[in-house]
């Protein structure tokens, strides 16, 4: 029955109690009232360690296009869970690692040890670092690492941790590692970063010694670099031969008129040269790389966006043809002091989102600023005897065109860290890494402490919960943000409170699921939200693996006619991984039970005739716990069949 219109019936007034826009379904006799949607918002539903409690990291996560997770980290931990510390020689020696993850549990399929991220004698400027880390077309992730061992720590084993020469190895979906392209050329001092075309072929860029190789009409040989030893370089290893087919330095050293500052005050530097951090390739076969650039090197290309900076390193972007042959654009970007982009994440159309780390000296940001945040609050209040202006390690977010120029403002992030400033007390680059949601969103993660302006927008975990004003621990963050216009949808804060987490890298899936990895002090101290702060002391160190889905709330009752007589029952969680059952009630009162199976739990149930109010309660889904739907109200005309 459904009451007359301009007439207030008993049915009417309670199916306004359950918030009213009726849909009739005639052939089950029945009158639906759906509940309003829920307001999105995040939580964490799962997070796992993923090391020991001596120095793990991981520093980068990608999805595949099955669902399945990918970690990239080192491994110094003779404590890690699939490692035997009663009997491990040399503990392990920071073996690079890849890792395959369920995306659902976060359990670790399985985890293969490829080599190592340094030499045997590591440098203090990281000069000869290898890392850098992708997923391929054909679900083959790409690592590089010293050639040192391919063996994890054993019982009885002898793990040789020296030696080697740098190399890319691929991980086949079931954890196999092969060497696919090594060792590569002694000329290749460091690889800073991977990248994986839709062919399978293999980029990578870091710095190298003048006597590499370089391809025909390369945009740069290594002549041209002059009386420097050294340089940025950029280089394509062919799928099918594994040879390189693309090799050229970035840019010509002293090309752009600067006066370099000295930086007395700041030493000793990390990664105080040009180099790429980041690398990707559109879909025409461009490469696109962001980095750091020394004041005397890679001028911007006209039209592209510049800063007027001569005296400090700046972030840059460049983009180059599929041959080596030329750069499209060069763009710089910064403010009055060491900047650097970490980060780089391609748009349809040819533009792309950069993201990276600067050092604020007294506000300083050259071009315009929009978004989520435009001003950084300082973060020191003492500074080194010889800076008479206190700079604040921060991070920022915009937008490149195709032609390099800058599109719509800078949205500039209270994050801290990342080596611009040789006595900031963060040790480490910290990135800032991107990820998108294929939804018009970008999220990102990093570190930010107690005392750093990051804006944060329905956090997960309260700012008071973590806040202490000394000492300042580091926290890592997410973020969603709008990718149109930088607005920022949400931002928490997550990790212990009484000591340092680091977020290191971020995927998200599409459907509500973010996935954030970073280092955390161990299992007993985070995270905060699921565990009491408390455990080892903060300097050992492990890897989480987090997820969050973002619609804590998203949880809906549906109503159809089932086949005979009847009702179906349709109870959707917006976190399709998880487990567990539903209880469908009327009036509170139990009708039935069903499993979740990907999100959903389904059940054809007979209805007397009359006013039903009808929800949905979530049983043994963890985080899930406990959520119920909005009320359904249902007027049902008669029992079992269709009026």
């Amino acid at each position: 029955m459904v009451a007359s219109p301009g007439r207030e019936s008993p049915l009417a007034r309670e199916l306004a109690t359950c918030r009213i826009l009726a849909v009739a379904l005639a052939a089950a006799g029945v009158v639906v009232v759906p509940p309003v949607a829920a307001q999105p918002a995040a939580t964490i539903v799962a997070s796992r360690m993923l090391g020991g409690h001596w120095d793990d990291v991981v520093d980068e996560i990608a999805r595949a296009a099955d669902g399945r997770l990918y970690v990239r980290g080192r491994q110094a931990s003779p404590f890690a869970p699939d490692v035997a510390s009663s009997a491990t020689v040399n503990a392990g020696q920071s073996s690079v690692f890849v890792a395959r993850v369920d995306p659902a549990t976060l359990a670790v399929d399985w985890r293969v040890h490829v080599g190592r991220d340094r030499t045997s004698v590591p440098e203090e400027d990281h000069a000869r670092r290898v890392e850098g880390f992708a997923l391929g077309p054909d679900g083959h992730a790409y690592v590089a690492a010293y050639a040192s061992s391919s063996r994890p720590p054993a019982a009885g084993d002898t793990y040789t941790g020296d030696g080697g020469a740098p190399a890319i190895f691929r991980v086949d979906p079931n954890g196999t590692a092969t060497l696919h392209a090594g060792p590569l050329d002694p000329a290749i001092r460091s690889v800073r970063a991977l990248a994986v075309d839709g062919h399978g072929h293999v980029y990578l860029t870091g710095r190298a010694s003048r006597s590499l190789p370089t391809s025909p009409g390369a945009m740069v040989s290594g002549a041209q670099l002059g009386a420097h030893e050294t340089g940025a370089y950029l280089m394509r290893i062919d799928a099918a031969t594994r040879a390189v087919g693309v090799a050229t330095f970035l840019g010509v050293p002293g090309s752009r008129a600067a006066t370099p500052n000295a930086q007395s005050c700041r030493a000793p530097f990390v990664d105080a040269h040009t180099v790429a951090h980041a690398i990707a390739v559109a879909p025409d076969g461009t490469i696109y790389l962001a980095g750091q650039a020394e004041p005397g090197d890679l001028a911007a290309t006209p039209g592209a966006a510049t800063t007027p900076d001569v005296a400090y390193r700046d972030a840059f972007v460049m983009r180059v043809d599929a041959a080596g042959t030329s750069r499209l654009f060069v763009a710089r970007f910064g403010g009055g002091d060491n900047d650097r982009a970490t980060a780089l994440l391609l748009e349809p159309g040819g533009s792309a989102l950069v993201a990276g780390k600067w050092l604020d000296r007294g506000g300083v940001w050259h071009g315009p600023r929009a978004g989520f945040q435009t001003t950084i609050a300082r973060q020191w209040s003492a500074s080194n005897p010889c800076e008479p202006t206190v700079p604040t390690e921060a991070a920022f977010l915009l937008r490149v065109g195709p032609d390099g120029a800058q599109l719509g403002g800078a949205s500039l992030i209270g994050s801290v860290g990342g080596d611009l400033a040789g006595w900031m007390n963060r040790e480490g680059a910290m990135p800032v890494r991107l990820a998108g949601d294929g939804a018009g969103h970008v999220l990102l993660a990093g570190t930010t402490d107690s005392g750093q302006s990051l804006p944060t927008r329905a956090p997960f975990v309260p700012d008071a919960d973590l806040f202490q004003a000394s000492p300042r621990p580091a926290h890592a963050f997410v973020m969603k943000v709008r990718a149109s216009d930088f607005a920022l949808v949400y931002a928490s804060r997550f990790g212990p409170r009484g000591s340092d987490a680091h977020g290191r890298g971020v995927a998200a899936d599409g459907a509500g699921n973010v996935y954030v990895v970073g280092t955390a002090p161990n299992a007993e101290a985070f995270p905060l939200v699921h565990a009491a702060p408390s455990g080892r002391p903060f300097r050992f160190a492990s890897t989480f693996v987090t997820r969050l889905h973002e619609a804590a709330a998203d949880f809906a009752l549906a109503a159809a006619p089932a086949a005979g007589t009847g009702v179906q029952l349709t109870a959707t969680l917006a976190d399709p991984y998880a487990t567990g059952h539903v209880e469908f009630r009327d009036r509170g009162t139990p009708l039935a039970t069903a499993p979740l199976v990907d999100g959903k739990a389904r059940v054809a149930v007979p209805l007397p005739a009359g006013i039903r109010v009808l929800s949905a309660v979530v049983r043994g889904a963890g985080a899930w716990d406990g959520n119920a739907t909005a009320p359904l109200a249902l007027a049902v005309a008669q029992s079992g069949a269709a009026p």
